[in-house]
């Protein structure tokens, strides 16, 4: 599982940025650990520049990428971060629980987590039934996001 986290970049919008970089500064301590932009895939990918057989041409495999993953013991916390939480993230979240469990090992717990400035009542309730923790930031962000929206 230690591939997990190696060191790599963030990778989100300008606005999600603020919505995780708010959200870590108050809970990203409670790790022990935490990487960034992790892939994961049903299949391994392949040896880099592997021929398709169909166009002849190089073909390239590129994982899903999750937003954030925080380690704590030996239990780990799958975080989406999105500017709004919806549906999209959802399902996103269910897929990655899978596709972890089969890219890493070692790991008895997964949580999921969808990080954003705010969502519907919807999102709520649908994160509530399928056991994905929520977090709301929009008090703490959103003066951010406004100034980012203005050119701040």
């Amino acid at each position: 599982m230690d591939a997990a986290f190696e060191e790599r970049p963030k990778q989100v919008g300008k606005i999600e940025k603020i919505v995780s970089d708010t959200w870590l500064n108050e809970f990203g301590g409670s790790f022990d650990r935490v990487s960034f932009n992790v892939p994961v895939w049903v299949d391994p990918p392949p040896l880099e520049g592997v021929l398709s057989a169909s166009a002849g041409s190089l073909i390239g495999h590129e994982p899903y990428r999750i937003d954030i993953i925080g380690q704590i013991g030996e239990e780990v916390e799958l975080i989406e971060v999105k500017e709004t939480g919806n549906m999209t993230a959802i399902g996103q979240l269910l897929t990655y629980r899978m596709l972890f469990q089969m890219t890493y090992f070692g790991v008895r717990v997964i949580h999921l987590r969808l990080v954003c400035s705010s969502c519907r009542l919807a999102i709520e309730l649908s994160c509530r039934e399928n056991g994905i923790n929520l977090d709301q930031v929009y008090d703490k962000a959103d003066g951010l996001i406004k100034a980012s929206r203005r050119g701040g």
